[in-house]
């Protein structure tokens, strides 16, 4: 499986949902989460990267690595990848293979939890749109990739915006005449509260001109350039 510490603002699709805890509160594995899912912490605080004050602090509990996390998020179907950064020898403190012993003798799989439910489809072969044209705004805002960073305070993102009234519309370009296509993704603005489309009507062309036939109704389906 491939995921991303990032993921909320890559433009690619991991196989897996990540939470990274130390962003903040909603950044937890939510209590009815039914997604295969990774959530991410730090075993000594300090940061991600090694740091020469970390061979001297005390790592996080045993208590909470394994009865705050381990065992809560098993039963949320999320993986915990405790972050442990090796020194500049290459190796991992003493302090921290000692707390990583203390925690895997203290904890042990939930045989009991149900298997993993269904998991929705996912996208197997992304296209890339050549280019993006829109309505109203800078329609090559929707395929820019340019999404910023999710940190408080550290956002930059691009986000297309119209700047007239409802309806608007994107045209993409693929460059290309593509079939068995069968999947739209977006990703909204990390930014913007209102970046949620509620409701839309998808159509495909074959030359980019004519045709626009809607896809729910159409033989075109899974054809467009």
């Amino acid at each position: 499986m491939v995921t991303v510490v990032n993921a909320v603002k890559e433009p690619w699709d991991g196989d897996i949902v990540v939470f990274e805890e130390p962003l903040g509160p909603s950044h937890w594995a939510p209590a009815n989460n039914t997604y295969a899912a990774s959530q991410a912490n730090i075993l000594v605080n300090g940061g991600w990267f090694w740091h020469s004050s970390m061979t001297n602090t005390n790592p996080q509990s045993v208590s909470y690595v394994v009865y705050d996390h381990l065992n809560v998020l098993e039963s949320r179907y999320t993986n915990f990848i405790l972050n442990v950064s090796p020194n500049r020898q290459g190796e991992l403190d003493p302090n921290v293979v000692n707390r990583l012993a203390e925690i895997g003798a203290a904890w042990s799989p939930n045989a009991a939890r149900p298997p993993l439910p269904p998991q929705p489809t996912m996208m197997e072969h992304p296209i890339t749109a050549n280019s993006a044209s829109a309505s109203s705004g800078n329609g090559n805002y929707v395929i820019d990739g340019s999404l910023g960073n999710p940190a408080p305070g550290g956002i930059t993102e691009t986000a297309w915006q119209s700047s007239v009234s409802l309806p608007q519309t994107v045209t993409l370009d693929l460059g290309y005449t593509y079939n068995n296509i069968n999947m739209l993704n977006y990703l909204p603005s990390n930014d913007l509260t209102g970046g949620m489309i509620t409701s839309y009507s998808l159509s495909a062309s074959q030359d980019g001109k004519t045709s626009h036939v809607p896809i729910a109704n159409s033989s075109l389906l899974q054809t467009a350039s």
